[in-house]
């Protein structure tokens, strides 16, 4: 996401008219934020600047507005807002797949599985390839407990491509929620190269360390967590999902209710069934309030054969 924001920079320097690449510099800022690497106040204000730069040069750009829906999405938390400026993206470029699917993703991360899984199946029929349509039918059936689904979904995204982040994290929550701890860590051991040195990862590593029954390795990536955090930005979410993992519920709850006070976009996965263990705890519910999400009463698929999917 750095590498493509300089990239992006480098465009509008050469072109400060170019509307498609300050739309391209606000995605990037919205995704380094996404990956829970840099600050969000300092993601978000870069994102507003570059967005409403795109939107003075070319108010009908769709990328433009598909980054401002999701900049609203992911920091602001205002879900009809972003809903709008999706609708409004789609409306400027109804061929574009990766527009549905991320629509699909914030309708699914709001609840709305079935609406989620409409924006989805779009993707697919003007894109049959869509890594990015498989992944958000994945979220969507994984927020729904529909976990065979989720876990066929995921699948195909990376059957596509097998080194996507979201996909593999998606993937290891869902084995988590089905009690294979051991297969969720293999997946997340899939994740290689830079992606393997955010601290997201390696908070998410801890918690599937944990939930493995492997407290030591769990505390060991905490406390390596925390000397990256001198060096680089490692966000109070990351910290979050190991006392997750090891049952610390109040440290858990300190630390989101930090994130909360940072609004990081990390609060929009507040509904997936990881944070189950939470999910009466009265702090919990009251953040699921702030930041805006419903109160559902989810449960686990009732239909799901743990030994057929030990054998795929």
């Amino acid at each position: 996401m750095a590498k493509a924001g300089q990239l992006f920079e480098e465009a509008v320097r050469h072109d400060p008219g170019y509307a498609a690449a300050w739309a391209g510099m606000a995605e990037a800022a919205v995704g380094a934020a996404f990956q829970l690497s840099v600050p969000p106040a300092e993601a978000s204000g870069k994102a507003r600047a570059v967005i409403a730069r795109a939107l003075t040069l070319d108010d009908c750009l769709a990328e433009a507005h598909e980054a401002l829906a999701k900049c609203r999405f992911w920091f602001a938390w205002q879900w009809d807002d972003a809903e709008r400026e999706f609708q409004r993206a789609i409306e400027l470029n109804p061929a574009n797949a990766d527009t549905y699917a991320s629509y699909g993703s914030c309708l699914a991360y709001n609840g709305r599985t079935d609406e989620a899984l409409v924006q989805v199946a779009r993707a697919r029929e003007i894109d049959p390839l869509s890594i990015h349509a498989y992944a958000a039918a994945g979220y969507a059936y994984l927020i729904g407990r529909q976990y065979k689904n989720a876990i066929t979904a995921l699948r195909h995204a990376l059957d596509l491509q097998p080194d996507m982040m979201s996909a593999l994290f998606h993937l290891s929550l869902t084995y988590q929620a089905c009690d294979q701890p051991e297969e969720a860590l293999a997946t997340l051991r899939q994740v290689a190269g830079a992606a393997a040195r955010l601290p997201i990862y390696l908070a998410h590593l801890g918690q599937a360390l944990a939930l493995a029954g492997q407290e030591g390795e769990a505390r060991r990536a905490g406390t390596e967590l925390k000397d990256l955090s001198e060096h680089v930005y490692v966000s109070p979410f990351s910290f979050t999902r190991i006392h997750l993992g090891l049952g610390e519920d109040e440290q858990a709850l300190d630390y989101l209710t930090a994130a909360y006070e940072e609004r990081s976009p990390g609060l929009v996965y507040l509904l997936r069934p990881d944070w189950d263990p939470l999910r009466e705890h009265p702090r919990f519910r009251d953040l699921c309030r702030r930041v805006g999400l419903p109160d559902l009463p989810l449960s686990e698929d009732p239909t799901i054969d743990h030994a057929a999917m030990n054998r795929h």
